[in-house]
């Protein structure tokens, strides 16, 4: 389970350099630093924004998610990473909203849709060497 609020940070610190509808703007300004945002205004959040970033460090994200659809039960998201020093991953995933606080991973076997690309040139991997990279995972997922 994962509580976003890394982002919901981001988005409190720049809010002042962006236009937001006035439900996205009344979020951000009741929020406050240390405390948990109730799932349904994550779930806003998500729905309006772009891409969410997480641990930016020299204009890159650890990981970023980007919600492709959001929905009153969860969100369909693109997930972003770095594997390695050389390959960035990316996957598409499902996670449902629970307990009023939570967006919990499904179980969805996001392997099979994983993407890899080279992270100096941003060349696609394929044919054996994603295949090998899809096989590596899978058998850490297992063990």
């Amino acid at each position: 389970m994962k509580i976003p609020l890394a982002a919901a940070l981001l988005l409190v610190a720049t809010s002042a350099a962006f236009g937001f509808d006035s439900r996205t703007q009344g979020i951000i300004d009741q929020y406050k630093s240390g405390k948990l945002i109730r799932i349904a205004d994550v779930a806003h959040l998500m729905a309006g924004s772009e891409r969410w970033c997480y641990l930016e460090q020299a204009g890159t994200c650890s990981w970023s998610d980007i919600y492709l659809d959001v929905d009153k039960s969860g969100a369909e998201f693109e997930i972003g990473n770095a594997r390695s020093e050389d390959v960035d991953i990316a996957f598409t995933d499902r996670g449902s909203f629970r307990d009023g606080r939570y967006i919990c991973e499904t179980g969805t076997d996001w392997v099979p849709n994983m993407r890899a690309t080279g992270r100096s040139d941003g060349s696609v991997i394929g044919g054996r060497e994603l295949a090998q990279l899809k096989s590596e995972i899978a058998s850490q997922r297992r063990g």
